[in-house]
């Protein structure tokens, strides 16, 4: 069925000397265009409001309001498909998995594997490319659906769960409690942070471009308070923090954000003798050692600090 528009529609309702040569000039082929013009920018104006049909320039706002920051890599699909997942995505704000998907989704396309780690010792782990399996992009695996959505037991009547949920059953975030703590951040540096159980560490493996430059390039100070070893903009930097300060739990605090080259990094099964991990002196850039001030953390990885109230 062809809907006619409306000059055409109102057209039929005038009066037989308002339809001939000079009235329908005025009226269909004048006035009554603008019901048109107006119809149209109204339609526009409704379909901006949904990610799926919004203009490109719409989804900044429409992110915005939703709470969500776009990656400086991420493509407009994979925002679209975030745009919708959105409620999923604020019911998570307070946990690990919120904040490891958020931060995972800003690194967009890579979406590298992500740690936190707590100061008792809890370790949990995001896969590499999860928030793209969860997004359902092009060139990765779908989910696999969960087991009750493919057994016998599965009421016809309960509503699939939501891709969160399926990415939880696959395995790709998991937690572990290792038998002793292996993560020795500043015990022996700031032995005053003993007993603060709030604060954690979040361990990025990231692509050579999430922090623009590659690890061979040298090493870039900034205030030490914030940042030690990034070549990156200062404003994409500030935005990560911003990720984090805005899905981390109320009382936690995250110490820092550690970057390292290799997914064979800190692992949570390491020993806590491990010589790659924390060794008690990393709360300070260097140490004294045989008279000598020598570096305490390692090089090839580089940090972001969060302010005490952050």
């Amino acid at each position: 069925m062809t809907v006619p528009q409306m000059r055409h529609a109102l057209a039929t309702l005038l009066p037989i000397w308002a339809q001939r040569a000079y009235g329908r000039s005025f009226t269909t082929e004048g006035a009554f265009t603008l019901y048109d013009y107006d119809s149209a920018i109204m339609r526009d104006m409704l379909l901006a409001r949904f990610p799926s049909y919004a203009p490109e320039d719409a989804l900044p706002l429409i992110l915005r309001d939703r709470g969500l920051i776009a990656g400086p890599y991420e493509s407009l699909d994979a925002q679209r498909a975030r745009a919708l997942l959105w409620i999923d995505q604020a019911q998570l704000r307070g946990l690990p998995v919120g904040l490891m998907l958020a931060i995972q989704a800003y690194l967009a396309p890579a979406y590298p594997q992500i740690r936190i780690v707590t100061r008792r010792g809890i370790w949990y782990t995001l896969a590499e490319g999860t928030v793209g399996r969860i997004l359902g992009l092009p060139g990765y695996t779908p989910l696999p659906p969960c087991s009750y959505e493919l057994g016998a037991n599965w009421s016809a009547g309960s509503m699939p769960m939501p891709q969160i949920e399926r990415a939880r059953n696959a395995g790709l975030f998991t937690r572990h409690k290792p038998p002793a703590i292996n993560w020795d951040w500043d015990s022996i540096s700031n032995p005053e942070n003993a007993d603060r159980w709030w604060h954690f560490w979040m361990v990025v493996y990231p692509p050579s471009y999430a922090f623009q430059e590659g690890y061979d390039t040298g090493w870039t100070y900034d205030d030490p308070l914030e940042s030690w070893g990034f070549d990156e903009p200062t404003g994409t930097l500030q935005t990560f923090k911003a990720i984090v300060r805005g899905y981390k739990p109320a009382k936690a605090r995250c110490v820092a954000i550690v970057a390292c080259p290799s997914l064979s990094d800190f692992s949570p099964t390491a020993a806590p003798a491990d010589p790659t991990f924390p060794d008690g002196y990393w709360g300070w850039e260097v140490k004294l050692e045989g008279g000598e001030w020598v570096n305490t953390r390692r090089l090839d990885c580089r940090y972001a600090f969060l302010g005490a109230n952050e």
